[in-house]
């Protein structure tokens, strides 16, 4: 609206306008692909790509795809991960999708000089995968809810930190 009204706005002023247009609009998309995909899902309709995953490479990219976002905070991320893990099988890209929501997750809802750590092993059945933080954790009482679509807890809805609740829903759905 206002470069629509304002005839004599500066070109740097206009920048700014259409810079925070342009942010805007690439989050409202990545919103409604995270919904769209996380329905399809839902309604089984989403193809998953199965094939062997060597996981070490997987979970260290998730790790390395944050680090960024680690330095800004000054958030120390550890990787655990057992010496040899049995190969998966699964969708590459869906799951490294779910591995950088759950780690970003994480760095999201944890304070400055906090700390990150994410855990790999396995036993004769299964591959455990953990993501732990130094954040204000969840209340038990919502714990069963944090992986419904939409669904932020109380204490998130009073942060400073946006969301949309689709994140760990998508993450539940692709471990499914």
């Amino acid at each position: 609206e206002t470069l629509q009204e304002e005839e004599g706005l500066e070109i740097e002023r206009q920048k700014e306008f259409c810079n925070v247009i342009n942010s805007e609009a690439n989050r409202l998309g990545r919103l409604v692909d995270q919904l769209l995909t996380v329905s399809q899902m839902e309604a089984g309709s989403m193809v998953a790509n199965r094939h062997e995953l060597e996981l070490i490479p997987m979970l260290e990219y998730s790790a390395d795809q944050l680090r960024g976002q680690a330095d800004q905070k000054q958030i120390t991320l550890t990787t655990k991960l057992s010496a040899k893990l049995p190969t998966a099988y699964g969708d590459r890209d869906k799951l490294q999708a779910a591995l950088v929501k759950l780690v970003g997750n994480a760095f999201k809802y944890t304070h400055e000089q906090g700390q990150v750590v994410l855990r790999c092993s396995s036993d004769e059945r299964w591959i455990r995968i953990n993501v732990e933080d130094t954040g204000a954790g969840i209340p038990e009482d919502e714990q069963a809810k944090v992986f419904e679509k939409f669904y932020r807890g109380a204490a998130t809805q009073e942060s400073a930190q946006r969301g949309n609740g689709l994140g760990l829903a998508f993450a539940r759905e692709i471990a499914r």
